[in-house]
């Protein structure tokens, strides 16, 4: 039976798989590849202060983000996140402590083409929202958590240049800003899919070749190395969820994963993401959005980049808000929505909303990795955690890339996610 040792500074557990909740993924990849990865799982308990040999900041030209910035992009992040990447207070708070820094510790945002020989990472916060914004302390363990994820440069090989989120959300578009900001690295503009995602797979960072070394770090006193060799993220993914359930972990980790020059990246990144001005971006709509707040902002702002936009309900009443389940980093959440006229939705979530219900039509309306948001009067978007029963919300479908519809393995990765909330007919692209 596989084991997984994790040891801390007070105490020496074995986690076996019967005590672990193993995912159908995990399974599936027992089954069907056995096993051909190497699992190994180094303890050093608080772990030492990273060299500063670790991290080279280039000479590059870039945008050092000033505090209003931060601000607008974070108003745009709960309608890109798409129900997801994290709780709104959480991103709040990121803010909050980024911006109290930014006068000694700039935050650079580099354009994709300044990256293509930079060695570059990607960061990002992984678990159940619940959990994060539970804890009485969610920020300071939040920069010791993502500062000990870069520890992945032990044998010097591979100095770090730049950081690259993972998605688009409410605290994923910040966790690589933390690190980036204390090692005084730049971040790349851009992210693995324009939205947030609830697995790995989802991302295009999957087309990066090669093994994925995963650094994964919990609580600032536990620090768990995955150094995994495998065929995909997706038993990267199974490895890491199972872990994200063992009490230790306390269903939250930051993880450092997709570690490679920069420029093997091209089919793997939406530029852009960050800033925008020539793709949608948080930092161009959250001011647009400051300018003018109004979910038609967003409308129109979408689709004059030539995306489908619209609403699909208007001044909609929560009517209720079931939690199906929460474990291994995953939060199921079944929102009901009815407007004036009598019109009803279900858009079922886990951790971001994947799927849109009309019980009129009897069918999905719009499904991952198309957006599905939630937004009130001024266009704030609003997390699956952060929806409150008996309030009004007007949702906006928007299209997702076409890079991300063009391509099969997002796709793959898509099917069985919409599984797990009961869904097993075609994917349907928005038109």
């Amino acid at each position: 039976m596989s084991k997984f040792r994790i040891v801390n500074t007070n105490r020496d557990i074995n986690i076996k798989t019967a005590d672990v909740p193993i995912g159908r993924e995990t399974l599936i990849q027992e089954k069907a590849y056995g096993l051909p990865f190497r699992r190994k799982f180094g303890v050093r308990g608080t772990p030492p202060a990273v060299s500063a040999s670790a991290f080279v900041a280039p000479s590059v030209t870039g945008y050092n983000l000033t505090s209003q910035d931060l601000d607008d992009i974070y108003l745009a992040t709960g309608y890109f996140g798409s129900g997801g990447g994290g709780g709104n207070v959480c991103g709040a708070s990121m803010v909050k402590y980024l911006k109290s820094k930014l006068k000694d510790k700039p935050i650079k945002v580099i354009d994709p083409g300044y990256a293509i020989n930079l060695n570059t990472t990607v960061l990002a916060y992984m678990g159940a929202p619940t959990a994060m914004i539970a804890r009485d302390e969610f920020v300071g363990p939040t920069a010791a958590l993502v500062w000990q994820s870069l520890d992945i440069n032990r044998d010097g090989t591979f100095p770090l240049n730049a950081v690259i989120p993972v998605e688009i959300g409410p605290i994923n578009t910040f966790t690589p800003m933390i690190a980036a900001q204390d090692a005084g690295l730049p971040v790349v503009d851009g992210d693995g899919v324009g939205r947030a995602i609830p697995v790995l797979e989802m991302a295009l960072y999957n087309y990066i070749p090669g093994p994925a070394p995963v650094t994964v770090t919990a609580e600032t006193n536990t620090t768990i190395d995955c150094e995994v060799s495998c065929l995909d993220s997706q038993t990267a993914e199974a490895i890491i969820r199972p872990l994200l359930s063992a009490p230790v972990l306390g269903e939250m980790a930051a993880i450092a994963l997709w570690s490679s020059r920069f420029g093997v990246y091209p089919k793997q990144v939406l530029y852009n993401t960050l800033l925008g001005f020539k793709t949608p971006g948080c930092l161009e709509l959250g001011r647009l959005l400051r300018a003018t707040p109004s979910p038609d902002t967003i409308i129109t702002y979408m689709t004059k980049y030539g995306r489908t936009c619209r609403y699909y309900l208007f001044n909609a009443a929560v009517t209720d808000i079931v939690e199906t389940s929460g474990s291994g980093g995953f939060d199921f959440t079944n929102i009901y929505l009815e407007d004036s006229s009598g019109n009803e939705l279900i858009i079922l979530s886990q951790n971001e909303f994947l799927l849109a219900w009309d019980p009129a039509v009897t069918k999905p309306v719009c499904m991952c990795p198309d957006l599905i948001s939630i937004v009130d009067s001024k266009g704030n978007g609003y997390t699956a955690m952060d929806v409150q029963k008996g309030n009004i919300y007007s949702v906006i479908f928007t299209s997702a890339d076409p890079t991300v519809w063009g391509t099969q393995f997002v796709l793959d990765g898509v099917g069985p996610v919409l599984e797990t909330l009961g869904y097993y007919g075609p994917l349907q692209q928005l038109s």
